[in-house]
């Protein structure tokens, strides 16, 4: 007998098993008409806590009703099927699962945490998928993109990278572990907020770092970031051939700065405060064949 023609309890009781597994949900559900109406019925708790147990959230775009949750798992587990990118797929809702896992503690809602004090028990995990993005483009905005690369920084800049909307389970995957509802960015003069009230996920983070490319970092930091990575010596990170004009352009705005260091995810300082992470790039002699 195929599953088609197994009783209704037995396929509760397959339902049963399967447990968070969203592919394998998604994939009876597709089964026949009779175990999508099965599936229908179990109404938007279900599909809620099934994606937010594999690490996905909602985007700022996404339609409010009833079925937001169950479209969510379709979309995710049909790119999961058909995506091999080594940092998305697959791949990245076994990792997702696991995280959350891991961070539950005694919260099986997965709930975000909305505010963070040093002494509660709750230790925020970056997403480690931060490792596998980068920005590019001449300019840090429209149509300047986010790109999701197969490992983390190997080189100078990321060949053969994909768009970060061309990868929803990457975009709607939590930031941290658990999940935060308010998250700071502490990085040069200002502190910039990503909000989400169904979790913080990769796509609002990355949102909120383009919208502060274009700030102006102080003297004070950019002293301090050479005076760390060059020891007095900044030929360890600009070339001989470089004029004093063209270090100083490119340190006197954030768009600029990345043209002499690389964005290389953030790093968790307590109390619901991440700070951006960077390191120098290996520069050509002529400033103008550096890409960003």
């Amino acid at each position: 007998m195929s599953l088609m023609g197994l009783p209704t309890e037995l396929l509760l009781m397959i339902q049963h098993e399967i447990r968070d597994d969203l592919l394998a949900h998604v994939c009876l559900m597709k089964l026949n008409t009779r175990t999508r109406a099965l599936y229908n019925a179990f109404g938007t708790d279900f599909w809620k806590m099934l994606c937010r147990r594999n690490g996905l959230g909602t985007l700022a775009g996404d339609s409010v009703g009833a079925g937001l949750y169950q479209t969510i798992a379709v979309e995710c587990a049909e790119h999961a099927w058909v995506c091999e990118h080594p940092s998305c797929g697959t791949a990245r809702l076994l990792e997702n699962a696991q995280s959350i896992s891991n961070a539950r503690l005694d919260d099986p809602t997965c709930s975000p945490t909305r505010t963070l004090r040093d002494e509660d028990p709750y230790i925020l995990t970056p997403n480690g998928i931060f490792r596998c993005m980068a920005f590019r483009g001449g300019e840090f905005g429209a149509p300047c993109h986010t790109y999701v690369t197969a490992e983390a920084y190997d080189g100078q800049d990321m060949q053969d990278t994909d768009a970060l909307e061309a990868h929803p389970i990457v975009m709607r995957t939590f930031a941290t572990f658990p999940p935060c509802a308010n998250m700071r960015f502490l990085t040069f003069d200002n502190v910039p907020t990503a909000s989400n009230n169904d979790g913080v996920t990769v796509f609002d983070v990355m949102k909120s770092a383009k919208s502060i490319m274009s700030d102006i970092p102080t003297t004070e930091n950019i002293f301090t970031w050479l005076r760390r990575n060059t020891c007095g010596d900044t030929s360890k990170v600009f070339p001989q051939a470089w004029s004093i004009v063209d270090m100083f352009e490119s340190v006197t705005s954030i768009v600029g700065w990345f043209r002499v260091a690389r964005w290389i995810g953030f790093a968790y300082e307590g109390s619901n405060k991440f700070a951006f992470r960077f390191e120098p790039r290996r520069l050509p002699d002529d400033p103008s064949e550096i890409s960003q």
